[in-house]
């Protein structure tokens, strides 16, 4: 008995307080035996209109290698456009044979793009400015630059143990 669930977000419109995002998920029966009493649970706060289109079959339950699709939505928050992205997680269950109960997650997220500053107290919004960033403030990847230092002691402690060696050995033969 298996059951996985795969989780989408998509933003409406642009980014801004109250914008829609809607939110798609595919439950699959990955297992050998039907499950029966499968149960969705969106755990964004928010979230409505929540529902699963059961037209593979009876309402809550689904057949082995059979999937079943569900929608809902929810709005941008400020929080949400702080954050700069909504990470969304839901838990879905079935019961199978032998009053089993299996259990899949899944995680979505959506990344809010940049938008122009809030409402500036006189009712107009504020021009949006757009500046392209310097090279030179450009952060570069970790390309194993720092491990320069850590070569070259292991190398100078490399050598130090081949002169050890070459003089217990030439110590040895004189005896």
């Amino acid at each position: 008995m298996a059951i996985s669930l795969e989780k989408t977000g998509k933003l409406v419109g642009e980014a801004a307080v109250g914008a829609r995002v809607e939110w798609s998920f595919t439950i699959t029966n990955t297992g050998t035996t039907a499950l029966a009493e499968v149960d969705l649970v969106d755990h964004l706060a928010g979230v409505s209109d929540l529902s699963v289109d059961w037209a593979a079959g009876e309402e809550g339950r689904i057949e082995p290698g059979a999937s079943v699709t569900a929608h809902a939505s929810s709005e941008v928050t400020a929080q949400d456009l702080a954050d700069g992205k909504i990470v969304n997680t839901a838990t879905v269950t079935g019961v199978g044979g032998g009053a089993i109960t299996v259990t899949a997650d899944a995680e979505a997220a959506v990344v809010l793009p940049a938008t122009a500053s809030p409402d500036n107290g006189s009712g107009a919004q504020s021009k949006e400015t757009s500046q392209q960033a310097d090279p030179s403030d450009v952060a570069l990847a970790v390309t194993g630059a720092e491990a320069g230092p850590w070569i070259a002691g292991l190398v100078l402690l490399l050598g130090a143990a081949g002169v050890f060696a070459i003089t217990r050995r030439r110590s040895a033969s004189r005896v």
